[in-house]
């Protein structure tokens, strides 16, 4: 990032951010008059899009209320909030719960590993998240 910033100079970088803004307005407008609804105004490069059931649809799709749940937090919303987390923890048990009742299977993708993991493996598979969470919190500060 830093031989970047020193090679397109101060006014480069506002050239290409200045770009980057337009084209991400550009989006939220043709997507606002497609129909789309847009949440609040584009971020800098980012446009929030409002898309309904997508929570509980992955939630359906995969049999993980979880996965739902974060995707719609974290692509359809673009943030954790306190007032989001009924609806998306509802949407996404729901389509979880209506799927198993249907009798509908969850779109499982085969994970097999040739390499046996140990009890005492999950403890350094812990430290190591733990351990990159905490460089990511000293990364956004």
């Amino acid at each position: 990032a830093t031989a970047y910033a020193i090679w397109h100079g101060p006014a480069g970088l506002q050239a290409i951010a200045g770009r980057i803004h337009g084209l991400a307005d550009r989006l939220a407008s043709g997507l606002k008059a497609a129909g789309i609804s847009v949440l609040g105004a584009s971020r800098f490069d980012t446009a929030t899009v409002e898309l309904k059931g997508k929570a509980g649809a992955i939630a359906a799709a995969f049999g993980a209320p979880l996965a739902g749940a974060f995707y719609a937090f974290e692509i359809v919303i673009g943030a954790y909030t306190p007032a989001a987390l009924a609806p998306v923890a509802v949407a996404a048990l729901a389509g979880a719960f209506v799927a198993d009742q249907a009798g509908i299977e969850a779109y499982l993708l085969p994970a097999a590993s040739t390499i046996d993991v140990r009890a005492a493996d999950y403890a350094i598979y812990g430290l190591l998240g733990c351990c990159c969470a905490m460089v990511g919190i000293l990364v956004m500060r």
